[in-house]
C-alpha cells in the first residue's frame, strides 16, 4: 500500500489549503461551493474556520445529521434549525424545501456568525425559504448575556450565562447581549409556523 505521504494529490490539497488560508488572512473572502445531492450550496468564506470547518468539511463531519436531512427532511416541512452557526446545514435544508412548500427557521445569536448566515442564505437564493433569528433558546424569555468562545465567524462552543458565571467572565473572548424565548413562546408568535422537525 503506497503511504499517503507519496501521493501527489496529498500535497496538493495541502497546498491548496495553504493558498486560501493566505489569501484569508489578507482579507479576501473566498467562495466555496459545495455539491450535496442534487444541490449546490455556496458558501462566502471571510476566514480560515469558515472556509475549511463549516464549507468545506460541512457535511463530512456529521454525516448522522446529513443522512437525517435527506431522508427525513421533505419539501413542504417547517425545520428549527437552533444554532445554525454561518448555516450549512440550513442552507441544506433550505434547497431541499425550496421545491416546495416548506420553510426553514435558522436561530444564531452570535452576531459574526448571524451575519455570515445571513449573507449564505442570500447568495444562495434562499431568501424567504430560510428564516434567520439572532436569537437564543432557554427556560423562559428574558435578556440574558452571551460569552462568546471566539468571535471568529464560524467559531461556536458558546454559552448563555449560568451558575458558572464568574469563570465564563473570565474566559470569554467577548460578552454579548442576547434575548432569550422558551421554544413553547416562540411558536406561539403571529405567523409562526409549527416545526415538523427540530435539529440543535
Amino acid at each position: 500500500m503506497i503511504s499517503k505521504y507519496l501521493l501527489p494529490a496529498a500535497y496538493w490539497n495541502k497546498i491548496k489549503l495553504l493558498i486560501a488560508a493566505t489569501v484569508l488572512r489578507i482579507g479576501i473572502p473566498l467562495k466555496v461551493v459545495i455539491r450535496i445531492d442534487d444541490y449546490d450550496v455556496v458558501f462566502l468564506a471571510s476566514n480560515f474556520l469558515e472556509y475549511f470547518l463549516r464549507a468545506k468539511k460541512a457535511y463530512i463531519r456529521e454525516p448522522l445529521t446529513v443522512n437525517w436531512i435527506r431522508h427525513y427532511v421533505a419539501q413542504d416541512d417547517v425545520v428549527y434549525d437552533i444554532g445554525a452557526n454561518v448555516g450549512g446545514f440550513s442552507l441544506y435544508i433550505g434547497k431541499k424545501v425550496s421545491e416546495g412548500k416548506g420553510v426553514v427557521y435558522a436561530f444564531e445569536p452570535e452576531a459574526n456568525n448571524f451575519q455570515s448566515l445571513n449573507r449564505n442564505i442570500v447568495i444562495n437564493g434562499l431568501t424567504g425559504k430560510v428564516i434567520p433569528y439572532p436569537i437564543a433558546f432557554g427556560d423562559a424569555r428574558r435578556v440574558g448575556r452571551f460569552y462568546l468562545s471566539s468571535t471568529e465567524s464560524g467559531s461556536s462552543m458558546h454559552s448563555i450565562d449560568t451558575v458558572e458565571i464568574e469563570d465564563q467572565y473570565k474566559s470569554a473572548k467577548h460578552i454579548q447581549g442576547v434575548e432569550i424565548y422558551s421554544l413553547n413562546e416562540f411558536i406561539l408568535e403571529p405567523d409562526i409556523f409549527f416545526p415538523n422537525h427540530i435539529k440543535i
